[in-house]
């Protein structure tokens, strides 16, 4: 029977190749990579393309292996009965437990019962005996706390003496400054009546001074009442002085007129 040649590597292959040049046409279209270059590019792409679908057309599908042959009962004409395949446990070695082991060595140690029981009495012997250790210790502590709140307080009272002591030596010191407080009071009394003249004095400058002011104000109330004439007279005068200029004017004038008639009059007759 002669072997049918197989083609799918070289199929394989030319797929690949061709997947790569569809790649780099949508590259070159994507990217706009030479302007119209991309253009014949990607439909250079898109042919190759079409052209592997056409020839994976030619490719038969895989054939499956006919598992009839291994498994009969996979067959659908199969009639007879199912086999009673079971699962094949693995063997695991057996050996002595880690009990018997533990037991063995006591026994060899000629360990029994009654020495366990000594084991664990001297060891809850030994942990009441570690607990009292630590209240005695506790009980030093504290008394260590309370020599030390002993000695606090001591020298507290001893401050609270040098306190007493500073007290009474300020209270004489004020029984001694009585004469120099009276003093002081006298010169307070006297501070305060030099304050109260002073005062006085400062009011009598105010209401001289608001008299002073309501006259200066008067002053200057005559005084813009007299501008307000002198401004007036001044446009008056103003207009006399107008008058009187052509009141000149028309005198010149008069005094030309007869002074003409007087020539005329004077001529001697022919």
């Amino acid at each position: 029977m002669s072997k049918k040649k197989d083609n799918s590597r070289w199929l394989h292959v030319a797929i690949s190749w061709g997947a790569s040049i569809v790649i780099i046409g949508v590259l070159f279209k994507i990217l706009h990579i030479g302007g119209s270059t991309a253009n014949y590019m990607i439909g250079l792409g898109l042919v190759v393309e079409a052209v592997l679908f056409f020839l994976m057309g030619f490719t038969p599908p895989p054939q499956e292996p006919n598992w009839a042959k291994v498994y009969p009962e996979l067959d659908d004409n199969y009639g007879g009965e199912l086999p009673n395949r079971s699962v094949q446990m693995a063997n695991v070695p057996s050996g002595p437990s880690a009990t018997a082991a533990l037991d063995k060595m006591f026994n060899d140690a000629n360990i029994d019962t009654l020495a366990i029981e000594k084991l664990g009495r001297g060891l809850q012997d030994f942990g009441d005996k570690v607990s009292a250790i630590n209240k005695i210790s506790d009980i030093s502590l504290a008394t260590d706390d309370f020599t030390q709140k002993l000695r606090a307080a001591s020298s507290k009272f001893d401050n609270l003496g040098i306190a007493f002591e500073k007290a009474s030596a300020n209270l004489v010191e004020m029984s001694n400054t009585n004469t120099d407080t009276a003093g002081y009071h006298q010169q307070v009394q006297q501070l305060t009546s030099n304050l109260g003249q002073l005062n006085n004095m400062y009011e009598r400058e105010l209401r001289e001074s608001a008299t002073h002011l309501q006259s200066m104000n008067h002053f200057y109330e005559n005084l813009s009442f007299t501008m307000k004439n002198f401004n007036e007279s001044l446009d008056d005068s103003k207009a006399f002085k107008d008058e009187v200029n052509k009141l000149a004017k028309n005198l010149n004038a008069l005094n030309a007129v007869y002074g003409n008639m007087l020539n005329a009059m004077n001529q001697p007759r022919v």
